[in-house]
C-alpha cells in the first residue's frame, strides 16, 4: 500500500490535473542546473515535452522561468556562510578585502531595492524614502559614481 496521495488518487479515478506552471515549478531546480550546464531554451522546452509531456513554447517557458525566479527573490535572503580566509601568501588581496568601497559594494549587491542600495553606499534613509523610483535610481547612481570617483578614480 502506498502512502502517496497521487498514487491513491489514481486507485480511486480521480484525475488529478497539475498545472503547466506547477509542473515547471517542480522542476525548477533541475531546469536551472541543465541551463547552467549550457543548455538552451529550445533543448529545455523539447525535453519537457517529450519527457514530461507537457506542451510548452519557448516563450511560455521563458516566462514561467521569470516568474519563478522573481518570487523567489521576494522570499527571505538567506545570508551568505561563504567566508574569505585571508592568507598572507597574497598580500594583495589582504588589501583588497580591506578596501572600505569593495565592502560598500558587496553589500550594494545584496540590496533588493533602491533605499537599501542607497543605505549600503552611506546616504541617508531619509534623503530617498519619499522620492519617486526613478528618482531614487538616479540618487543611487550618482551617490555610486561619487564613490567609485573618489576610492577607484574612475571617472
Amino acid at each position: 500500500m502506498s502512502d502517496s496521495f497521487a498514487e491513491w488518487a489514481k486507485t480511486q479515478n480521480i484525475n488529478l490535473v497539475v498545472s503547466k506552471k506547477k509542473r515547471v515549478e517542480m522542476l525548477f531546480d533541475e531546469i536551472e542546473n541543465a541551463q547552467k550546464g549550457g543548455a538552451k531554451i529550445w533543448h529545455l522546452v523539447q525535453w519537457l515535452n517529450q519527457v514530461h509531456g507537457l506542451d510548452l513554447t519557448e516563450q511560455y517557458l521563458q516566462t514561467a522561468l521569470y516568474r519563478i525566479r522573481k518570487e523567489r527573490r521576494n522570499e527571505p535572503v538567506k545570508p551568505k556562510t561563504e567566508t574569505k580566509e585571508l592568507t598572507t601568501d597574497n598580500p594583495q588581496a589582504t588589501t583588497e578585502e580591506m578596501n572600505p568601497y569593495d565592502v560598500m559594494m558587496e553589500k550594494y549587491k545584496q540590496c533588493n531595492n533602491q533605499i537599501d542600495k542607497y543605505i549600503a553606499l552611506g546616504g541617508k534613509r531619509e534623503d530617498i524614502e519619499e522620492q519617486n523610483i526613478s528618482t531614487q535610481r538616479n540618487m543611487v547612481m550618482n551617490l555610486r559614481n561619487k564613490l567609485r570617483q573618489k576610492y577607484k578614480g574612475i571617472y
